[in-house]
């Protein structure tokens, strides 16, 4: 019988882009507020969550993921400013977020988002604001001052070249969830200057 696994399509955040929102995420944890902050190797875009899928259906959805990505084209993208969800009044979720002006990786997103509904994941019910997880609220403590903090936030990165996505493996554990990458899929396109290659 068939196993799960527990799996998202996701966008790898190139090293140097990790360490500038690394740096964004100590100065919000510089407010002590109650937020559980993910660690570096965390600090990825989910473009779908597709959740306990079966082993068997594994390299069908592989094949599906290979064939969009094969068919999109290159974008570059630009991690840029702090924010939360879902508003000021309620935070609960801490993010960089990614601007795209080409509108690809928007285009992307719903293509894997309905093609995925034959594999029994539902749409997505929220507008796509892709974004990297810094932190989830586990309280109200210091909220205000987090919330100060993170208006004052400038951050823009260099323009990255989106080049490829994952297929990524999250392994509950009671130390919490551990990611591997199961598979990668290069997105068609000429490649642009080397410092923005993803």
């Amino acid at each position: 019988m068939a196993g799960t696994f527990r799996l998202f399509v996701a966008i790898d955040t190139p090293p140097d882009v990790m360490t500038e929102i690394g740096a964004v995420r100590e100065k919000l944890k510089g407010a002590r507020a109650e937020v559980r902050w993910e660690p570096d190797e965390k600090l990825h875009c989910t473009i779908k969550f597709l959740g306990d899928t079966r082993e068997d259906a594994v390299p069908s959805i592989f094949s599906v993921l290979e064939g969009i990505a094969g068919t999109t084209s290159l974008c570059r993208i630009v991690y840029r400013t702090a924010g939360c969800f879902p508003d000021r009044r309620n935070p609960r979720v801490f993010w960089v977020g990614i601007e795209d002006d080409s509108g690809e990786l928007l285009r992307l997103q719903k293509r894997i988002d309905a093609v995925m509904v034959r594999f029994g994941v539902e749409p997505e019910s929220r507008p796509f604001h892709p974004h990297v997880t810094l932190g989830r609220a586990t309280g109200g403590k210091n909220m205000e001052r987090l919330l100060t903090i993170m208006e004052t936030i400038t951050f823009v990165s260099r323009p990255v070249l989106l080049s490829e996505i994952a297929v990524v493996r999250s392994t509950l554990k009671p130390s919490g969830s551990v990611y591997a990458t199961l598979q990668t899929f290069p997105l068609i396109g000429k490649t642009g200057p080397s410092e923005y290659i993803l």
